[in-house]
Parts: structure tokens; sequence; C-alpha cells
């Protein structure tokens, strides 16, 4: 059985409804990870592997979608 980590997010109106980023929906998720990993510790400490195990994407697609958006 898969563990998830018990940490949780809130993602804003202006990132939930953006339309660039509706296009791409997985970034919209990253960014819940990035927030839920500042919230825990204070500052984002994942790696963009970290971030594609969880999202099940490639390392690559989590480089295009940091670099998509305008957070």
């Amino acid at each position: 059985m898969e563990q998830h980590p018990s940490y949780y997010t809130n993602i804003p109106a202006f990132v939930r409804y953006d339309e660039e980023l509706l296009r791409k929906p997985k970034s919209i998720l990253l960014y819940g990870e990035i927030v839920a990993l500042s919230n825990q510790k204070g500052y984002c400490w994942a790696s963009n592997s970290y971030f594609a195990e969880r999202l099940r994407v490639s390392g690559r697609m989590i480089q295009d979608y940091l670099c998509f958006t305008t957070w």
C-alpha cells in the first residue's frame, strides 16, 4: 500500500481558475505540493524528481510546469 504525506494545501482562486494553468492541470497540483511542503518546514525542500514521482510525470514535465507558471 502506497503511503501519502498527511499535509494539506490551499490553492487560491487566482491559481485554480487561471486559464493558462488550466491547460496544464498538474501545474496547479504542483503549486499545491510546493505550498504544502513550504508550510510543513517553512521552505520547499523537494527536488524535481520528488515532484515527478508524486505527480506521476517526468522530471522534464516538472521543469516545464515551473517555467510555464507565473506565480
